[in-house]
């Protein structure tokens, strides 16, 4: 089962990689967005992009011939990963950042509130992992609703990463406030109601054809894998499907008019 990433969300990076993509997602047709956590999938991705990189694995794959394999597949990995981020995260934006938007007093209440306590503790038990570090002074940047939404989600993420060192915070760590700041984030979205159809449509639409260049270039690369490293290739070169989905992100998987995925629905390779 791969781990969560530390990577961090850069913009220019994922903006760039996604124009970059443009000609090569169109030849894809929108379809239900996948039923797990996107952005942990993109990061699951770019894991597995910096790791094609290394010497010994990237001389043998840049001896296949480009008939089978196109050239340097962890840039074409790693471009449609960020890709895929730019787009999911894009969305997500799209369906917060409503001028309209009222999120009620106990949910804003309730939701600052556990992003305080979360920060407080995460901030203490990582001082020392600078990846984290990192990740929660991008959280602590946010502001408005639709980041308060994204924050949340974020510290949950923390919070399954460092599990282990957050328990050394003691009595102010409560492993329950990971579903919690889920449930709130969901909560907030809800709440800030519906916004431009069609924009967000558009971008629900792009996740989708991302998720699927992402999905077909990494499964072209692990074919290849699997045969060059015949005894662990399936352990160590995973389905991005083996990224378990959340129950929010099954949620947020359901379209309009496909109804979404049942709760114990989980594909698997």
């Amino acid at each position: 089962m791969p781990t969560a990433s530390d990577l961090v969300y850069d913009h220019r990076t994922a903006e760039r990689a996604f124009e970059q993509t443009r000609s090569a997602r169109s030849a894809y047709l929108p379809a239900a967005l996948p039923p797990l956590d996107v952005a942990l999938g993109a990061s699951f991705l770019l894991d597995h992009a910096r790791r094609l990189r290394e010497p010994e694995l990237a001389r043998t794959l840049a001896r296949i011939p480009a008939e089978l394999l196109e050239a340097d597949p962890a840039a074409r990995i790693e471009a449609a990963a960020w890709a895929l981020w730019f787009a999911h995260t894009s969305w997500l934006a799209e369906r917060s950042g409503k001028t309209d938007a009222r999120v009620r007093a106990s949910t804003l209440e309730a939701a600052t509130e556990v992003k305080r306590r979360m920060m407080k503790v995460a901030t203490f038990a990582l001082d020392d992992h600078a990846a984290a570090t990192a990740e929660l002074a991008s959280i602590a940047s946010g502001s408005g609703h639709g980041d308060l939404a994204s924050d949340l989600a974020r510290l949950a993420r923390v919070y399954d990463r460092h599990r282990v060192e957050l328990e050394s915070a003691g009595p102010r760590y409560r492993a329950a406030d990971a579903r919690r700041a889920r449930e709130l984030s969901a909560t907030i979205l809800a709440e800030l109601g519906e916004g431009s159809a069609d924009a967000e449509t558009t971008w629900r639409e792009e996740t989708s054809r991302a998720f699927q260049l992402a999905e077909e270039t990494w499964d072209r690369a692990r074919k290849f894998l699997h045969a060059i490293d015949f005894e662990h290739g399936e352990e160590r070169y995973p389905s991005v499907w083996s990224v378990r989905p959340t129950r929010a992100a099954k949620r947020a998987a359901a379209g309009p008019d496909d109804g979404g995925a049942p709760d114990d629905a989980e594909k698997t390779e």
